[in-house]
């Protein structure tokens, strides 16, 4: 069974994170590290997995721009676009990191840039905990807001999240709209199923963590 637990709350999150918890979190963010660079070479040396997945799903990067593909799923195809590098939100401006992207352009790609993402999300983890400053975690958000509209776009493990929501001036949000690609048919399906089953499929496995039970 697995069990997510929301972290985050509206002005901020639920739970501090202690001094003695950050020794904790620390030394889990390198055990996460180790496991991800034991995944990274089975996907680039492992000849069974590296068999079954180059060249599959292929995905030309004119063909994912094309398709408006989205996420690691483009950048396993060259597209070198990440939001909270390219439109940053939240702490990303404050972070060193890299955008990982590859130009094998198949599920092997894939593969390849989830890993590493993970690697790199790793490094901005310890980041954030070395660099967390003092101070409240949430501030008291007002129930009712002036009457307008916004639009705004974070980047999900499967590529962009748009949230967009009108307000009429009362307590209750007169449109609501959430959009997101893995909600949606992906783009390489067009080029044949093969492109779906693998270059997504694996990447779906890596974003639920089961590799990592």
């Amino acid at each position: 069974m697995l069990s997510v637990e929301c972290i985050n709350a509206i002005g901020g999150v639920r739970r501090d994170v202690s001094d003695d918890m950050r020794p904790q979190i620390l030394k889990g963010i390198g055990q996460l590290e180790d496991r991800s660079q034991y995944y990274l070479e089975v996907a680039s040396t492992e000849v069974t997995f590296v068999r079954r997945t180059q060249g599959v799903g292929k995905l030309p990067k004119e063909k994912a721009i094309e398709l408006c593909a989205v996420g690691p799923y483009a950048r396993a195809s060259g597209v070198d676009y990440d939001l909270r590098r390219d439109d940053p939100f939240a702490a990303y401006p404050y972070l060193d990191f890299k955008v990982i992207t590859s130009d094998r352009c198949d599920v092997l790609g894939t593969a390849t840039v989830r890993v590493l993402e993970i690697m790199e999300s790793c490094k901005m983890c310890r980041q954030i905990i070395e660099g967390l400053p003092p101070g409240e975690i949430k501030v008291k958000a007002p129930r009712k807001v002036p009457p307008g509209e916004v639009v705004s776009k974070t980047e999900a493990p499967r590529g962009e999240l748009i949230h967009y929501i009108r307000s009429n001036g009362s307590d209750r949000p007169e449109r609501l709209k959430l959009y997101q690609k893995q909600w949606q048919r992906p783009p390489g399906e067009a080029e044949g199923q093969d492109a779906h089953a693998g270059r997504y499929s694996f990447s779906a496995l890596l974003s639920q963590g089961w590799l990592y039970r």
